[in-house]
């Protein structure tokens, strides 16, 4: 399971490099401010952490480094 969490992760992450992040600065480009923040993204982005964060924990050994940034993210977003 936990290989599939770290290739989630992955496939999630480049997704969200690839796709959400330049739609997003399209978005503000073209409305000139960043009244329109997209919730969606800010999911995705949260989600993204979630997954991060239980492939850290469930890893053996646990990884610290990856799991406590991750984790906190999760909680402030």
């Amino acid at each position: 399971m936990n290989k599939w969490l770290g290739v989630i992760g992955m496939c999630l992450s480049i997704s969200l490099t690839i796709i959400g992040l330049p739609t997003q600065m399209w978005k503000n480009y073209q409305l000139g401010s960043t009244e329109g923040f997209s919730v969606w993204l800010l999911v995705f982005m949260t989600l993204i952490y979630f997954v991060w964060a239980s492939y850290a924990w469930t890893k053996k050994p646990k990884d610290y480094y990856l799991g406590v940034p991750q984790t906190l993210g999760f909680f402030v977003y």
